[in-house]
């Protein structure tokens, strides 16, 4: 049995570990676009405020973590098509698009952020806030400015 998890989020690797718990044999592969996994989303802004020291200190593991449980994890990797009658899913990673069969597939891809429907042409740095990337843009950003809202 293979099974694919599109998410390495809360969910995504909550059932990651669940699954791997209950079986040993199963085949588990996870794919996310971020770089970082398995940290706390509601603790980025306590980095951004100088409350934790830095991004490293909430992350809680690594790829090399869950490699060692067996569950391979594809970072940076965009599931690009889900082909599910025959049970195929297309990803890319860089420039190199592949494929891959699974038997069970799990859309853990939680949230989106939609940015607001106006314009300002003076704002500059309008940042959302989803993911570890997202924070560390954020902290650059707030070392070139001034004004902060």
């Amino acid at each position: 049995m293979h099974i694919v998890i599109i998410g390495a989020g809360a969910a995504g690797l909550t059932l990651t570990s669940n699954l791997r718990d209950k079986n040993n044999e199963t085949e588990i592969t996870v794919f996310t676009r971020n770089e970082e996994i398995a940290y706390s989303p509601c603790a980025i802004p306590l980095v951004l405020g100088g409350s934790v020291d830095s991004f490293d200190d909430i992350v809680m593991h690594d790829a090399d973590y869950y490699l060692d449980k067996n569950i391979q994890i594809h970072l940076s990797t965009d599931v690009t098509d889900v082909d599910s009658f025959k049970k195929i899913i297309t990803y890319k990673k860089d420039s190199d698009t592949e494929t891959m069969t699974y038997d069970k597939l799990v859309i853990a891809t939680g949230c989106e952020t939609i940015p607001p429907e106006f314009e300002i042409e003076d704002m500059k740095n309008i940042h959302s806030l989803a993911n570890i990337a997202d924070g560390r843009a954020i902290q650059k950003s707030i070392e070139d400015s001034e004004d902060i809202v």
